[in-house]
């Protein structure tokens, strides 16, 4: 698979995998009939004496005006009470159905911060730095980046339970950030899930894509740092190009690393509270060697484990467990994607089922560190786009008035009241949940769902061609039910329906494709059908407004407006 030559204009993609405690950025150079070859930035700032090391810690540590002081390994180093170090935002992020589902509330950003601001400086500085490693490593590198530097792609590994939302939260980041410029193409920035970019990294780089055949399903799992994300997928063809479909949704949820070391970190505290131990240098030191070290070696449930944390071996306080310079903790947990408790862990839930076929997994682990995954598969994605279609993970829909058909749907006698004679004689009622794809429903990624509309009016300017919107709704649930609107809140939505996004179209051009008609009023009426049409199989939402004029099918854009986070 990766000996397949590049055939295709000249291109730079960078690869980026902001991860909640360590973060990865790639970058791949396409030539044309070259093989191509992603790399990893593996020189970083402050991490000098660990040359090769693509991971970078997620980390800024502020000044006391608000302003950026260092970042990774230098910020953890420079730490001090009197300036503010900033961690785990990516936590911050996350959608509140995510923090509800595992129970976990992340700490805010001190007050002078906003979230904008920290995604806005660590984006500017690992692109920057990225930068800088291309023009130092490659050949001809100062002419190749003055050439490509105009039209240079990013792609950003985001978790799968991320929505359009937090899309369009990092699109602004970037653009803030001056990566990219204002009303830059739509091809140049791009958003993958971990999981969908793992699969490209596992496919090649473990050398999995060899053991694949038609029908064949297998699981990817992205344990990372503050999530775990899995998908599922079935190999649709292997010639002349791999295809894979997802079978079902994919699942994102809160339960990363990061909460091994939130866990161990209080009890830590805890433990040495009352002991000279207790000092925040001290615990820093005890918690770096816990995560790059004990964490991932640990191996069982029942074994005492070492943490060397730097004192002398004559110091030893009993009361703490603290003996010749080491602390012995019992732990219960293992660490995430390289820790071998979580490995065997996965081996046993995998194996031990009641039937035979249960236990037919094959259980497929690198051999080789994954933790940046993400960042590689990244790049391979953009390149080759091995998925043709996905699960969609929610429920969509729109909220519109239906035809009064009460024979048909039972559900309208609810609210009998609301139905409305319109002035063309049609009895409609509104508030009604028109679905446009179900939960779990798998999507072709260059299919669009198709949703016809139709608007009514004596005046065609009534219609409001220029400042055409729509909101698209959502819903967790497969059958979220008849109504979208609520009866008792005025404007509000029924229970489990939230808007996803609104819908915005400049449809002036739809003008002469409007037909009149005589109602049963006796009145003349114009008529304007059209179809909404949603590519739900993308790893972003897109959008057309298509109709039929003079027998032709006309296609105009629609923008994609999401709700706003402020945090």
């Amino acid at each position: 698979m990766r000996q397949i030559p590049y055939d295709g204009p000249e291109r730079i993609i960078f690869g980026i995998d902001i991860g909640t405690a360590m973060s990865a950025v790639s970058f791949v150079h396409l030539r044309r009939l070259d093989v191509p070859e992603v790399k990893l930035i593996c020189r970083w700032p402050g991490q000098e004496e660990a040359a090769g090391d693509a991971k970078f810690p997620t980390a800024i540590l502020y000044d006391a005006g608000g302003e950026p002081h260092s970042f990774g390994a230098a910020a953890l180093e420079a730490a001090n009470e009197e300036m503010v170090l900033v961690r785990w935002w990516k936590l911050l992020l996350h959608p509140a159905a995510m923090h509800k589902a595992s129970g976990f509330t992340p700490t805010p950003l001190p007050g002078h911060l906003t979230l904008q601001k920290v995604y806005q400086d660590f984006i500017y500085h690992i692109f920057d730095h990225a930068v800088a490693f291309f023009l130092e490593t490659q050949p001809n590198a100062a002419a190749t980046w003055e050439r490509l530097q105009p039209s240079f792609e990013l792609v950003l590994a985001i978790p799968n339970g991320w929505t359009d939302d937090e899309q369009h939260f990092l699109r602004d980041a970037v653009l803030s950030a001056d990566i990219l410029p204002h009303g830059y193409d739509d091809h140049r920035l791009s958003f993958v899930p971990e999981a969908e970019a793992s699969v490209h990294f596992a496919l090649e780089d473990m050398g999995f894509g060899a053991q694949l055949s038609v029908g064949k399903i297998f699981t990817v799992l992205d344990a990372g740092g503050s999530t775990c994300d899995t998908a599922m997928y079935r190999c649709t063809a292997i010639y002349p190009k791999l295809r894979l479909r997802e079978v079902t949704s994919s699942e994102s949820v809160q339960a990363g690393s990061v909460f091994v070391d939130s866990e161990f970190e209080k009890w830590l505290r805890k433990l040495l509270r009352n002991s000279r131990y207790g000092s925040e240098a001290c615990i820093a030191i005890i918690m770096k060697i816990f995560e790059t070290k004990t964490k991932r070696r640990f191996k069982t449930g029942d074994t005492d484990v070492i943490i060397p944390f730097g004192a002398t071996d004559r110091e030893t306080d009993q009361l703490s467990g603290i003996k010749k310079g080491k602390l012995c903790a019992c732990l219960l947990v293992g660490g995430f994607a390289e820790s071998r408790y979580l490995r065997t862990a996965l081996q046993d839930a995998l194996n031990d089922r009641e039937s035979e076929d249960d236990r037919m997994f094959q259980f497929v682990m690198s051999d080789q560190p994954t933790a940046k995954a993400a960042a590689v598969g990244a790049c391979k994605w953009r390149i080759q786009h091995y998925v043709t279609a996905r699960a969609a993970r929610y429920t969509f829909g729109v909220s519109r008035w239906e035809h009064w058909e009460p024979d048909k749907f039972p559900q309208q006698m609810e609210r009998e009241r609301a139905a409305e004679r319109g002035g063309n004689g049609d009895v409609m009622i509104p508030g009604c949940f028109s679905v446009m794809v179900r939960k779990n429903q798998v999507v072709d990624s260059d299919t669009p769902i198709s949703m016809p509309l139709q608007w009514d009016g004596t005046v065609p300017s009534d219609f409001g061609l220029e400042a055409w919107s729509m909101g698209l709704l959502v819903s967790d649930s497969e059958n979220p039910g008849y109504w979208a609107d609520s009866e008792r809140v005025k404007g509000g939505l029924a229970p489990g329906i939230r808007k996803a996004c609104t819908l915005t179209a400049n449809l002036s051009g739809m003008l002469g494709a409007l037909k009149w008609y005589i109602a049963t009023s006796g009145k003349l009426w114009y008529r304007a059908e059209y179809n909404v049409e949603v590519y739900f199989g993308q790893t972003s939402l897109k959008a057309y407004i298509t109709w039929k004029e003079k027998g032709k099918i006309m296609k105009g854009p629609v923008s994609i407006v999401p709700n706003s986070i402020d945090r």
